[in-house]
């Protein structure tokens, strides 16, 4: 009797002692489990930041073209030989369309005619003076979103930064000039200044496109 009763409590004991691993194996498990998962929200936060996004419209982008409305400027690719940069339309107080990218190349290419850069998303010169016209829709812009390629090198904002360098207006039945663009990546910092080319610039819109879009004048980008 009194081993029995001994062999009954050992029996419980080593249940409880089973029952008691078992718990604290799942606790544990729940433990790493927790900490694997902030762990990879942590890693994830880090390698893929947010993208930094304008302010999105919900107005619908209508693009139209009204009596050649259009803007003039020249790129002076001293400080950044290749890249490119984004405009965006303001559709109503601080909200923006979709980016339209325009891109730029410090040499010139081939098949450049006198008039090819109307309605082109790609600019190509081997003379900084060299005027471009872009005919788009009347309203205010920014521009955004700068890149530079240099020595095999791509320089760019940060995913979750957004500078708005420039803005510039587009008017109706006008051609606005808003300036040279002087992109630059200098120490592997970006910036995009304008100069104000406007006499040289005039005669250039004179002998090519004066007739094909608004008439010309000057409305800087700021």
């Amino acid at each position: 009797m009194t081993l029995e009763r001994r062999w009954t409590f050992s029996g419980l004991c080593d249940n409880s002692t089973r029952a008691f691993g078992a718990i604290s194996m799942i606790k544990r498990i729940i433990f790493y489990c927790g900490l694997v998962a902030v762990t990879l929200g942590m890693l994830t936060s880090c390698s893929t930041p947010t993208r930094a996004t304008l302010p999105k419209s919900v107005l619908p982008n209508v693009e139209e073209i009204e009596d050649g409305s259009a803007i003039a400027f020249q790129i002076d690719t001293y400080n950044c030989t290749k890249g490119r940069f984004n405009i965006s339309r303001e559709l109503e107080p601080q909200k923006y369309s979709s980016p339209k990218r325009l891109h730029f190349f410090g040499s010139l290419l081939g098949n450049v005619t006198a008039n090819s850069d109307v309605d082109s998303n790609t600019f190509q010169q081997n003379d900084p003076e060299r005027l471009h016209v872009k005919q788009l829709t009347p309203g205010q812009y920014v521009i955004t979103r700068l890149v530079c390629e240099e020595s095999g090198q791509t320089i760019r904002s940060r995913n979750d930064a957004l500078p708005l360098y420039l803005f510039f207006e587009v008017e109706a039945g006008k051609t606005n000039y808003i300036g040279q663009l002087t992109p630059s990546a200098r120490a592997h910092e970006l910036s995009l200044g304008r100069n104000d080319r406007s006499e040289i610039a005039k005669e250039q819109f004179d002998e090519r496109y004066i007739g094909l879009v608004g008439d010309f004048q000057v409305r800087l980008a700021r």
